[in-house]
């Protein structure tokens, strides 16, 4: 019991101390998940879905392509989605602030009713929500 609550305090403070800005990022204790993720993720955006013939077409609508990639991981099936697409006159910046603003994509994303937000501490769990 004692360690079960020695590991609950050394979480708590880690979530103080990244609430508080002062994270050592690689020794974040899902680092290494992310990480991981993060590098498959690159490895994908890097892959030409039009040349490469892993990727099947899935749907095209004017300049946006959406294409398909399936590839067995630990005996679990991934699919993984890649749209591709061109918008005139916005900065990739512009574009990327709209797309991951919750409070633009509620006035443009009309699939979405609402967006919560949760952020688990040990010592509470907190909740934002808009809509």
């Amino acid at each position: 019991m004692a360690d079960i609550e020695t590991n609950l305090e050394k979480l708590d403070l880690q979530d103080q101390k990244e609430a508080q800005g002062g994270v050592d990022k690689a020794n974040h204790r899902m680092y290494n998940q992310m990480q991981e993720l993060i590098n498959k993720y690159v490895e994908l955006a890097k892959q030409d879905p039009e040349s490469d013939p892993s990727w099947q077409p899935l749907s095209k609508s004017g300049e946006t392509k959406i294409y398909r990639k399936e590839e067995e991981v630990n005996n679990v099936l991934m699919d993984y989605l890649v749209a591709t697409t061109t918008v005139e006159g916005v900065t990739a910046a512009e574009m990327a602030e709209v797309f991951h603003s919750k409070e633009l994509k509620l006035k443009w994303d009309h699939t979405i009713e609402l967006i919560s937000c949760w952020r688990h501490s040990t010592s509470s769990v907190r909740s934002t929500t808009r809509s």
